[in-house]
């Protein structure tokens, strides 16, 4: 260690030596800052372990995920502010000086060093000065100036380095709690770069056909963008992801199916006439502006057209407007009719006109609507992925409990207890019979059916799981009535759960056919390919949260072996 220096110092004044000096002090000088340096290191590396030491006793009384961050970024500090100080602090010539004549040269480098800020003198201060270089050079540097380690410090270090090792071996009550948060963290994360790219999709298709409706919807992604950028915890995101889809909403109104349905029912009325026919494929392409253009040509057409193929067109907008909701075009559409029907073909022309350009907003409006309806489905995703990463830390954990979660009762690939299984979204079967398959996500329902009642398909529709955030075109063909011959042998044989019996609750279902039909019903392996397919399919489209892919893919692989 350097010896504490009880030499007399120069205050206020700066110490001049000439270039020899200098030269023969620098030898002492650079072993006594790489002794300084050493030193304040090791001091900083001790309050730096001190202080995360401290941190991880608090960690042990509240979860706080950001532990590692806050002892990383505070060691990091402290180092910074260790060093700054230890470069203001470092040895200077007069230190050095002093430190030399405490090897037995008598203080006679620091009264050459004094002297050598004057002016030339006699020949005795002369002598004084050539006496003291050649004591200097012939001092032994690495025997005088040897580098020890500060034994007062390294004992330390090593006491808060075990400390702080027991510390992180230690079982954390509050693990569970952290595992959590960072799970939270992770999901967020992944959502975010989910709503990145709905809205560059958005801003992408604002592009083609700018919208102000759409542009607002842009602008409330990138404020959410923000916002789940800047937040850590599941109660902030929720609310920011809730805000914005309330947002998307109100900018994509109501009324979205009706629109729809009315350019649908049009669609098909003008695809049976051969006059309307092209502007028919064009309302059912969506494109605004060639509906608009379709419709000035068709009425430019109409003083060319004979009297029946006026009638033809006349009829089919009659047809259509019938089955209109929009009372606006209903009316339109007659008008256009009548004109036609008249024979004027000033009028119907002009009608035809106007009717194509309202067309033509109705649906630069279906596909504005259509596109905030998908940016607000891929929030509700969001969300139930970042509730699922909520609720259980990681998506092994969640595996984990979706296979200790089938039960042998119903015995069903929806994988639930009888009667009723419960998938990864909800598929319902009844007690023995019942199949099904769940691939939404969160809320998301499967599909299935059951002996009971083969018109009840869990939560959905004809063909297709119809869970909030799974696409519409996810089709598994129509749903067939399964069972599983492991467990049942010959028709309307009864099967049993193997256990003792017990005095617990019991629940029976009535069904209306309990015998198996030959060839009404097949074993589940026979179609549990084609479910488990599709499953994978909806995965990589990216509609199932990310914290759930890992649940949906062990579940139907679970099933798959069995």
């Amino acid at each position: 260690m350097m010896k504490k220096l009880k030499a007399k110092l120069i205050p206020d004044r700066r110490v001049f030596a000439d270039r020899q000096l200098q030269e023969a002090l620098r030898p002492v000088i650079m072993r006594l800052r790489r002794e300084h340096y050493l030193i304040a290191l090791m001091r900083a590396l001790a309050v730096a372990l001190a202080g995360s030491l401290l941190l991880f006793i608090l960690a042990f009384f509240r979860p706080w995920a950001d532990v590692p961050t806050y002892c990383l970024a505070g060691a990091g500090v402290i180092l910074l502010l260790a060093l700054a100080w230890a470069v203001i602090s470092r040895p200077g010539l007069w230190e050095a000086a002093c430190q030399a004549d405490a090897q037995g040269l008598k203080e006679r480098v620091s009264t050459a060093l004094e002297l050598s800020g004057r002016p030339p003198g006699n020949e005795l201060q002369t002598r004084q000065r050539e006496d003291a270089l050649n004591r200097l050079q012939a001092l032994d540097m690495e025997a005088s100036f040897p580098l020890r380690l500060p034994r007062r410090e390294g004992k330390v270090l090593v006491a808060l380095a075990l400390f702080l090792i027991a510390a992180n071996v230690i079982p954390n009550p509050q693990q569970g709690e952290v595992e959590r948060q960072r799970a939270i963290r992770r999901e967020i994360a992944q959502q975010q770069k989910q709503v990145e790219k709905v809205k560059n999709d958005l801003a992408r298709k604002n592009e083609k056909s700018p919208s102000v409706r759409r542009e607002e919807g842009i602008k409330a992604l990138e404020d959410l963008e923000q916002e789940l950028n800047r937040t850590k915890k599941q109660e902030q995101a929720m609310k920011s992801l809730t805000g914005t889809e309330e947002q998307l909403k109100k900018l994509a109104g109501e009324g979205q199916e009706d629109i729809n349905h009315d350019l649908q029912k049009l669609s098909q009325a003008l695809k049976q006439n051969e006059a309307g026919q092209e502007i028919g494929e064009k309302l059912a392409a969506g494109d605004s502006r060639e509906i608009k253009t379709g419709f000035d040509r068709l009425a430019a057409k109409t003083a060319a057209m004979t009297a029946a193929d006026k009638q033809k067109l006349a009829a089919s907008l009659s047809q259509a407007a019938a089955s209109m909701h929009d009372g606006g075009l209903q009316s339109q559409l007659n008008q256009a009719a009548q004109s036609l029907s008249s024979g004027s073909a000033q009028a119907a022309g002009s009608k035809l006109s106007a009717l194509g350009a309202t067309l033509g907003e109705m649906s630069a409006q279906s596909a504005v609507n259509t596109d905030l309806a998908q940016a607000q489905m891929a929030l509700q995703s969001a969300r139930t992925g970042i509730a699922a990463a909520a609720g259980s830390g990681n998506s092994a954990s969640m595996a984990a409990a979706g296979s200790s979660n089938r039960q042998p009762g119903g015995n069903t690939p929806g994988g639930g207890n009888s009667p009723g299984g419960t998938g990864a979204g909800s598929g319902q079967g009844s007690q023995g019979q019942g199949a099904g398959q769940g691939a939404g996500a969160g809320a998301g329902a499967g599909i299935g059916s059951s002996n009971q009642d083969s018109q009840r398909q869990g939560n959905s529709s004809s063909g297709r799981p119809s869970g909030g955030n799974l696409p519409a075109d996810m089709s598994v063909g129509e749903y067939e009535k399964i069972y599983d011959p492991a467990r049942l042998g010959r028709a309307g044989e009864t099967s049993y759960v193997k256990g003792q019996e017990g005095s617990g609750p019991q629940q029976t279902v009535e069904i209306d056919n309990p015998d198996i039909v030959p060839d009404s019903m097949l074993p589940y392996q026979q179609v549990i390919g084609e479910y488990s397919q599709a499953a994978r399919e909806s995965l990589n489209r990216s509609v199932i949260p990310a914290a759930t892919q890992d649940l949906v893919r062990d579940y139907f692989s679970s099933l798959e072996e069995n």
